[in-house]
């Protein structure tokens, strides 16, 4: 069961901040593209806090093609 003031530690424990960064593509001396900006990002599934998930929706909702994918 929990309480009041373990919903208030979580808070206090957990901050969620988006950084975008301030660059665009970088280039070497010979003008050749040596880093871009790539769109990504991680999924995180804490197993206790999940009860009951469908992985054939949740792979839909994602567009992840289990045929396909190194990811599923």
């Amino acid at each position: 069961m929990e309480t009041k003031y373990a919903r208030l530690a979580d808070a206090n424990a957990v901050t969620r901040k988006t950084a975008y960064p301030d660059r665009g593509i970088i280039f070497d001396r010979k003008n050749r593209s040596i880093l871009g900006n790539e769109v990504l990002y991680d999924l995180v599934v804490t197993p206790a806090a999940v009860k009951k998930i469908d992985t054939a929706y949740l792979c839909n909702i994602l567009q992840i093609d289990r045929l396909n994918s190194n990811y599923v």
